[in-house]
């Protein structure tokens, strides 16, 4: 798997928890226009493409554009990214319904084994207990972290669950894409 994919994810800044839109972000034109390229060069990902463009709408801050796609997919990876979509809305119940139609996705588990070194590198080792509960990513708990977390993300806490949720999208590409991750350190 080329890592051009998660060239699409590079941003100056991580994606706010919430709906709010940052510098730094693609156009929907620009992704689009990157993410044919990509296909072009690894047709495989093509059976994924509404998920994956999906997912990057979501992380440049197109949220409506990420909606419209995923909404009437019926795929378990739809329903994560729409999981995802709804958590920045916000709009948490609605968020765990579409958790709940994802089921046990291996996204979730990549993000689990990933999950830990990033709250060990941001001090919050401590929520382990709660957003890892047996080792395994709880996406529930991570949408209650979110949610109390608005208005606050630029606090350390709120920083911690922006690098969480960038793995998150880290991992969720990853799983799409067939790829082994980025290895990236925030």
């Amino acid at each position: 798997m080329s890592t051009d994919w998660f060239e699409l994810l590079n941003t100056e800044t991580p994606a706010h928890l919430g709906p709010d839109r940052r510098a730094g972000t693609w156009s929907e034109s620009e992704i689009l226009a990157r993410l044919v390229s990509l296909e072009e060069a690894e047709p495989a990902a093509r059976r994924r493409s509404v998920v994956i463009r999906a997912l990057v709408l979501l992380w440049h801050d197109h949220w409506n554009a990420a909606h419209e796609l995923v909404q009437s997919d019926p795929s378990a990876d739809a329903a994560l990214v729409h999981a995802i979509v709804h958590r920045r809305e916000p709009d948490p119940w609605n968020s765990k319904y579409w958790w709940r139609r994802t089921g046990a996705h291996p996204a979730l588990e990549r993000l689990g084994l990933e999950a830990g070194a990033v709250l060990e590198r941001h001090g919050t080792a401590g929520w382990a207990r709660r957003l890892l509960p047996g080792g395994r990513w709880d996406p529930y708990a991570f949408v209650d972290l979110c949610t109390e977390l608005q208005g606050r993300e630029e606090s350390a806490e709120g920083q911690a669950a922006r690098a969480l949720q960038r793995a998150e999208f880290e991992a969720v590409l990853a799983t799409f894409v067939g790829g082994a991750g980025s290895g990236r350190q925030d």
